[in-house]
């Protein structure tokens, strides 16, 4: 016999002798395996036969010659169990390393001498324990694993293996500018089956737990500029991996700043200068916000404000050639234009008036030259270049002086002031005198010319003090005595 083992055909041959002349003509075996019913017995020399179960058979052989002569021979034939075995695998995904391993919970590997493995794919197979195996496609392998044992026994176990898409980790973003929100995109893909998770390290340890998420689309802060790498892993359903890393620049935001200058001369009118910094490549571009509504595009703008003796708050965003942006607010005073107080001494008819000018607004403005016209109808060019002229109207009335003033910055005003001449007060008075009486009474008949008297002051000539007589007291009636 050759190969008892159970899960093997066991091979016999017949070793039979003639004997004389004649020689064998049939062969009836009998295998002692009931169980395997037409199939326990056999006509041929040399047959073969797959026991049911290892275990102790008494096979028969019956051989007859061409005499008629019959002999019969009783072997006992012992069939091995076949080595039990398995394994198991560790790795599914395409174009990646699958592991494949002795099971030694089942497999006894020290009565084990070859291992033959068929991976399925039409590769070459392996004779090594625990192999290593690259799928080239994905799909249903049915991988085979044969051992011989050391009675020469062959067993074997197949597993179908599913070989399961890789995904292709993809990603991009938005904005890179430090302190702004950077956006990243995921686009990785995948055949079959869908991503099920993603891990994404933002190469920013400084920023805690807020380094890694989770999030397909996640957004991360970047306090500080510099070159980082980012690094996402994605998962399929499977568990398959990929991952992608990729160098990210975050590019420090351009420094908005800026100057005025208010026009001493134009009420209101402000000279803006952009004095920003790009610390990235140029600035390209200004947005300005004066006041609500009014904007501008220009680098260097000049506005007019609508209200004077007030700050406002004035905005500039800039833009660098990388899209980052720097935003700075500064208030702004607008002073009152330039204003100018004139103010004169009493005018009275035939009285020489006296005028002042100066500056009240702005701060620490001075007059440097003078143009006065007092609008005397009389004396049409009647004017003056002093800082502190007089003048004396003719006739009483009220004048429209006018002075046309510039000042230190070469700025010019003009300003005008009415001027009411008034006529001059006609003294009058009678007086009584009793008969052998040294009193004198005074009476005052005066006249303001259309304005009240004030003040009367009484000389009565006697080389006493005179006495004077502030309104509202009245010298209606004053008594002197001699």
């Amino acid at each position: 016999t050759e190969g008892e083992c159970s899960v093997m055909p066991v091979q016999f041959y017949d070793l039979s002798q003639q004997s004389g002349s004649g020689y064998v003509v049939s062969w009836n075996w009998d295998f002692g395996d009931p169980s395997t019913g037409i199939n326990n017995q056999s006509i041929a020399q040399n047959p073969e036969h797959l026991f049911s179960a290892a275990g102790n058979y008494n096979v028969t052989l019956i051989v007859h010659n061409d005499a008629g002569c019959a002999d019969t021979i009783v072997q006992n034939v012992e069939v091995s169990p076949p080595a039990p075995v398995d394994y198991t695998h560790d790795g599914h995904c395409h174009l990646s390393t699958t592991y494949f391993y002795i099971d030694e919970t089942i497999t006894d590997i020290g009565a084990i001498t070859s291992y033959t493995w068929d991976f399925g794919d039409g590769t070459p197979g392996s004779s090594v324990m625990n192999p290593e195996h690259i799928y080239n496609m994905i799909g249903y392998y049915d991988v085979t694993l044969t051992v011989t044992d050391t009675n020469g026994c062959s067993n074997q176990v197949m597993h179908q293996v599913e070989i399961t898409a890789i995904p292709s980790a993809h990603f991009s973003y938005e904005f890179t500018c430090v302190e702004d929100i950077t956006s990243f995109y995921d686009n990785s893909t995948i055949n079959g089956e869908p991503i099920t998770s993603w891990y994404w390290d933002f190469g920013d340890p400084a920023s805690g737990a807020a380094n890694i998420s989770t999030l397909q689309d996640p957004d991360h802060d970047y306090t500080v500029a510099g070159n980082y790498t980012v690094k996402l892993i994605v998962s399929s359903e499977s568990g398959c991996q990929d991952s992608l890393e990729m160098a990210l620049d975050i590019v420090p935001s351009p420094e908005a700043d800026f100057a005025y200058e208010v026009n001493p001369c134009e009420t209101g009118l402000v000279y803006f200068t952009d004095s920003s910094f790009a610390n990235f490549g140029e600035i390209t571009s200004w947005f300005w916000t004066f006041e609500p509504g009014h904007y501008s595009n220009e680098q260097n703008p000049i506005y007019v404000f609508s209200q004077t003796n007030t700050t406002y708050t004035v905005t500039l965003v800039v833009e660098d050639e990388s899209g980052c942006t720097g935003t700075i607010e500064q208030d702004v005073y607008v002073p009152l234009g330039m204003q100018i107080e004139v103010s004169n001494s009493a005018a009275c008819h035939m009285e020489a008036i006296e005028f002042d000018a100066y500056i009240s607004s702005p701060a620490n403005d001075s007059i440097v030259s003078y143009l006065w016209t007092f609008g005397d109808p009389m004396n049409p060019n009647a004017q003056s270049s002093s800082a502190n002229p007089s003048y004396t109207y003719p006739i009483p009335g009220t004048f429209t002086v006018s002075l046309e003033a510039t000042d230190q910055f070469g700025c010019t005003e003009t300003t005008y002031k009415q001027v009411v001449v008034d006529n001059l007060p006609v003294p009058d008075f009678q007086f009584e005198a009793e008969l052998c009486d040294s009193n004198f009474y005074f009476t005052d008949l005066s006249s303001g010319s259309g304005a009240s008297i004030v003040t009367w002051t009484w000389d009565f000539g006697d080389g006493s003090a005179p006495v004077t007589i502030n309104a509202p007291n009245t010298p209606d009636t004053v008594s002197y005595t001699h």
